[in-house]
C-alpha cells in the first residue's frame, strides 16, 4: 500500500506527464498550422513567380535563348536532367514550391549553404540564369514535389 507522500509524488508525476503531453500536442499543432500556411503561401508565390517568369520570357528572349527549340526540348531536357545528381534533383523538384534555401535545407536535413551550392550546380548544369527559371523548368517538366500539388 502507498503512503500519502508516495501517492502525492505519483500524482505530481502524472500531472507533469499530462502537461508535457498537452504541450507537445500544442507545439505539433502549431507546427502543422505553420506548414499548412507555408504551403498555401508557396502555392500563391509559385503562381506569381511562374506568371512573372513567363511574362518576362515572352517580353524579351535573350540572344541565344536558354531553351532549346520546342522540337528538340524533350531530348535536350532528358540529357540535361541526366547531368544532375540525385540530391540536385531532390532540390530541383522543391523549387517550384517557392521554398527558400533554408526551408529546403530543413526539409532535406542539409545545411543552407549546401542547398545554395546545389542550386548553383543546377543552374549551371541546366544552363539557366536564375532560380525562377529553374522553377519554371521543373514545373514544365512535371518535376514538382508532391507537397506542392495542392488540389
Amino acid at each position: 500500500m502507498l503512503d500519502i507522500t508516495e501517492k502525492k509524488a505519483m500524482e505530481a508525476e502524472l500531472h507533469e506527464h499530462r502537461y508535457r503531453f498537452a504541450r507537445n500536442v500544442e507545439q505539433r499543432t502549431e507546427q502543422l498550422m505553420r506548414r499548412i500556411a507555408l504551403l498555401e503561401s508557396c502555392n500563391a508565390t509559385l503562381c506569381d513567380k511562374l506568371a512573372l517568369a513567363k511574362s518576362e520570357s515572352a517580353a524579351h528572349k535573350p540572344v541565344g535563348s536558354l531553351r532549346a527549340p520546342a522540337k528538340d526540348r524533350s531530348a535536350a531536357s532528358d540529357a540535361s536532367l541526366d547531368k544532375l545528381s540525385l540530391r540536385e534533383r531532390e532540390i530541383l523538384i522543391m523549387l517550384p514550391c517557392g521554398h527558400s534555401n533554408k526551408e529546403i535545407a530543413g526539409a532535406l536535413h542539409l545545411a543552407e549553404s549546401t542547398v545554395k551550392i546545389h542550386v548553383q550546380g543546377i543552374l549551371r548544369k541546366l544552363n539557366l540564369a536564375g532560380r525562377v527559371q529553374a522553377a519554371v523548368y521543373a514545373a514544365e517538366h512535371g518535376l514538382i514535389a508532391d507537397e506542392c500539388r495542392l488540389g
